[in-house]
């Protein structure tokens, strides 16, 4: 099952990067995102980059090996037709993709992921099932440096040993995974000494 899923989603990425369209355009019902979007109420100010658009030129900057704004922002004025914005093309300026991306609420993001997890999971057969019945969730943890705030020292807390002003507060956090799809669920952030639950994403 393993190998196989791996297969399917390295060739479904390889697929994407290439593509000569906006990402997931041919595989997610586009006037379904879209409606979520709007009944989130982003607001934003670039006929260009409105919530969808940003969302799936997000969506392809992640999937990219370069990963960069610069990128992204050069892919999608590839795409734009000259007449797209008063006979020129979009800018490769990065300042309003970022800003654009900046405005998108963490709520439409969990939203969002919430939404792919439904549909994904009612296509999920009995036989893809641990024994038929059991929809088995995998966990995985880790942590990474968050910047040297009060209030993130206060939240997170300092590595051992470290004396304040020479180290980063560390923030821990753990995943929840879905063992059948792989699908990204939940996440739980924790402070340093124990997982006690400081902040909670689901």
């Amino acid at each position: 099952m393993f190998g196989s899923f791996r297969t399917i989603s390295l060739s479904l990425r390889q697929r994407l990067c290439n593509s000569l369209a906006l990402p997931f355009s041919e595989l997610l019902e586009i006037s379904e995102l879209d409606e979520l979007v709007k009944n989130s109420k982003v607001k934003f100010y670039n006929r260009i980059y409105t919530p969808l658009v940003t969302i799936l030129v997000f969506i392809a900057q992640v999937l990219d090996s370069d990963r960069s704004c610069r990128k992204a922002v050069s892919w999608l004025v590839g795409l734009a037709s000259p007449s797209s914005s008063q006979g020129k093309k979009p800018s490769q300026n990065t300042a309003a993709y970022c800003k654009a991306r900046s405005r998108l609420p963490l709520s439409l993001i969990w939203n969002l992921i919430h939404w792919s997890e439904r549909r994904i999971d009612a296509q999920v057969k009995v036989d893809d099932l641990w024994l038929g019945r059991h929809k088995v969730r995998v966990v995985d943890g880790s942590s990474c440096q968050t910047p040297d705030t009060e209030a993130h020292r206060e939240a997170f807390g300092l590595p051992s040993g470290v004396k304040l002003g020479c180290g980063f507060p560390v923030l821990l956090f753990v995943g929840v995974f879905s063992l059948t799809t792989g699908l990204f669920q939940s996440l739980r952030f924790g402070k340093k000494g124990g997982m006690n639950v400081t902040y909670s994403v689901n």
